[in-house]
């Protein structure tokens, strides 16, 4: 049965527990903050447990964005991400000689 329902039986649906709209947003900021909160601290515990040496660190920020660290991936992977660093004309050359000697093979 909806609401509508309701009304057209004559049955008188209260508001949630008598608050007004008001209360009732006060309420909602209120567990909202707490959520926010409990995640904070979640969050924070667990960065500093992922700091403990138990955990292995990454030495380089290149390698943050490196796959091969931590995933096995295939021979021919050569995916380049070049947000880590700036992308030079060096970088440039390389992935055109790259794709160079892949067409080549085919």
């Amino acid at each position: 049965m909806n609401s509508t329902e309701y009304v057209e039986q004559g049955i008188k649906i209260e508001n949630g527990k008598g608050r007004t709209g008001f209360e009732q947003a006060g309420f909602q900021l209120i567990s909202m903050a707490i959520t926010i909160g409990i995640s904070l601290v979640a969050g924070s515990i667990t960065g500093l447990l992922l700091r403990l040496p138990l955990f292995e660190q990454l030495s380089e920020d290149v390698e943050m964005f490196d796959d091969e660290a931590q995933w096995v991936t295939p021979d021919d992977y050569a995916l380049k991400l070049t947000f880590a660093t700036p992308y030079s004309d060096q970088d440039k050359r390389a992935d055109e000689n790259q794709a160079k000697n892949e067409d080549s093979k085919v």
